[in-house]
């Protein structure tokens, strides 16, 4: 789960981004890919596939069949630090 968040402007001209928002992370499903690759509650998602993600839309835009299965780079910031990892993006659940 995530949503769009505002960045604060003081991480925005420490990391020179162009972007005033990027995603939340608001929570991970217990065997998700999102936990596997360890992105926890409160992140921030600043990069996916090193392109920046300013918004929910933009990283659904981002996770296309062609990401299924491949290791993903992903950058995160974390309780005032900067954090790369990387996330191997998974098809959707089906009922």
């Amino acid at each position: 789960m995530a949503q769009t968040a505002t960045i604060p402007q003081r991480l925005r001209r420490h990391m020179d981004l162009q972007s005033r928002t990027a995603v939340r992370i608001t929570g991970t499903s217990p065997e998700g890919p999102a936990r596997q690759a360890g992105l926890e509650s409160g992140d921030l998602l600043l990069r996916f596939d090193n392109a920046p993600i300013a918004g929910i839309d933009d990283l659904h835009r981002a996770l296309g069949a062609e990401q299924i299965g491949r290791r993903v780079p992903v950058e995160l910031w974390r309780f005032g630090r900067l954090v790369q990892s990387t996330v191997v993006p998974t098809e959707p659940a089906t009922e």
